[in-house]
């Protein structure tokens, strides 16, 4: 009857639409217009039973389509034998949390996040002392509702009291009345994420960095100061997660980040990390994304990098790096997106780049490369911008790429003109954005209606030394953008 009840207490619409799209990508809705009166409810779409007494011990309701105002004394709070409770990704249309969730207390993992609630997180509900597992995150792209905030001393509070807590999920959430030490004392956490939690101050992160912790995300806190503490075998024996970017974390990369067996995500873009990728890099060995761009790197990358057979994401835009691309690099044939876009690399870009068979997203824009060798196969995004060879360039390494939806060329070498057909041939039929700005540009053939994919929708032509309009231009459909200025197209009335 409690669980009727509750569903009574919402109408069933669509899905909320603050959800990003990526969310139905892998969560299925449970079927709460399953539930009736006639049929036991332990065999209810997301409702768990004890096998011995029959009562509700577990109540998954993630995703369900549940909208409404969330009651202060909801009938939920009546299932008081209940171990699991997952209410994330519903809305509650800005309800602030009840602090009658404490009345749950055998509760061992409690979910609320992103389900539109708001206003102060009751430090009532930190009476929760069986709690393994805490989230509430707030809604990521509400931005006009009143955020999920605590106030102090809530996370000393946490600490004394959910001394069982082992994941503890708060993105979104504001903590900055908090100061960073406090969340130095959750010390006995497996996984904290606190994504966007306007944190500041100066963060001792080796306190966090336990050896039995496995996901950290401190991202998007710009004024958290922090730095990569020495990793010697007595911390972060199992850390699999670490996301430090947009944050003000400084000082190098120690040798020591080799002794991160385990890691698969290394993310720290957007800070002020300085210094080389340590050698050690290459240790390791299960690491899938290794995103360091937009910071303060310098130097050469290491050979050892081609040791990390795992990756599939490498991104180093927006460094000072220098020198030649490692041809190591072919090792990685699990490669999809690689950025090395706005460094000061030089040299020829490696040959056997085009062994890469799974690469789709391509950035070698804004250096000093003077010769390609390569020709690509399934690339989707591919950006050569400021791609200065010493020769005129080879259109022809494009031909094999059907897939290719975007390609920047612009800014190519002073003694490179561009013929349309040449360059497009009858193979590039899928792109839709087309970079040639500040090319000389052939006018032969410009009023062809073939050459160009039927699914273009942005073209940038512009300083390319065109004097007529291109009449193909007429011809797509899908075309919203389009950059001709700084050329000396006539108006003809």
């Amino acid at each position: 009857d409690a669980l009727l009840e509750f569903k009574s207490e919402f109408e069933l619409r669509n899905p909320p639409e603050f959800l990003d799209e990526f969310i139905y990508d892998y969560l299925v809705p449970v079927d709460v217009n399953s539930w009736a009166n006639s049929s036991d409810c332990c065999y209810w779409d997301g409702i768990t039973c004890d096998v011995t007494s029959g009562v509700v011990i577990g109540v998954d309701l993630t995703f369900s389509c549940l909208h409404g105002h969330f009651k202060p004394n909801s009938s939920l709070f009546g299932l008081r034998h209940l171990q699991d409770l997952n209410l994330a990704y519903n809305d509650f249309n800005a309800s602030p949390i009840p602090s009658g969730f404490n009345k749950l207390m055998g509760l061992r993992r409690l979910n609320l996040s992103h389900s539109w609630f708001s206003g102060q997180i009751p430090p009532e509900n930190l009476h929760l002392t069986k709690l393994v597992s805490l989230g509430l995150s707030s809604c990521f792209n509400l931005s006009q509702s009143r955020p999920l905030f605590i106030e102090k001393p809530f996370l000393v509070q946490l600490a004394q009291n959910l001394t069982k807590l082992r994941h503890l999920y708060m993105s979104y959430v504001n903590i900055s009345p908090e100061i960073p030490q406090m969340i130095s004392n959750l010390t006995s956490l497996r996984s904290i994420h606190l994504h966007k939690c306007h944190l500041f101050g100066r963060l001792p992160l080796n306190a966090l960095l336990s050896p039995a912790i496995k996901s950290i995300d401190l991202s998007t806190n710009p004024y958290l100061e922090s730095y990569l503490p020495e990793l010697n075998g007595s911390n972060s024996l199992v850390l699999v997660y670490l996301d430090l970017s947009e944050t003000s974390l400084s000082g190098n990369i120690p040798d020591s980040i080799g002794n991160l067996k385990h890691l698969n995500v290394l993310k720290i873009q957007d800070s002020n990390i300085t210094g080389k990728i340590p050698i050690s890099i290459g240790s390791l060995s299960h690491l899938t994304s290794l995103i360091l761009s937009s910071s303060k790197l310098s130097g050469s990358l290491p050979s050892s990098i081609g040791n990390l057979s795992y990756l599939n994401t490498l991104s180093l835009s927006s460094n000072n790096f220098a020198g030649e691309i490692p041809s190591s690099i072919q090792n990685l044939n699990r490669l999809t997106y690689v950025d090395v876009g706005n460094n000061e690399f030089t040299g020829t870009l490696p040959p056997n780049i085009n062994s890469l068979s799974n690469l789709e997203y391509f950035d070698a824009s804004l250096n000093f490369f003077i010769h390609i060798q390569t020709k690509f196969v399934n690339l989707v995004y591919l950006d050569l911008t400021y791609f200065k060879t010493q020769e005129p360039f080879d259109f022809g390494i494009f031909w094999h790429l059907k897939l290719l939806k975007v390609l920047f060329l612009s800014h190519l070498n002073a003694t490179t003109t561009i013929d349309l057909n040449i360059l497009l041939s009858s193979h590039l039929k899928s792109l839709t954005t087309l970079g040639l700005s500040g090319n000389h540009v052939s006018p032969r053939n410009m009023s062809s209606v073939s050459i160009l994919s039927s699914q273009l929708n942005r073209l940038e032509m512009s300083d390319c030394g065109i004097t007529r309009f291109p009449e193909f231009i007429r011809t797509q459909q899908y075309m919203s953008i389009i950059n001709l200025s700084n050329n000396g197209i006539k108006y003809r009335s």
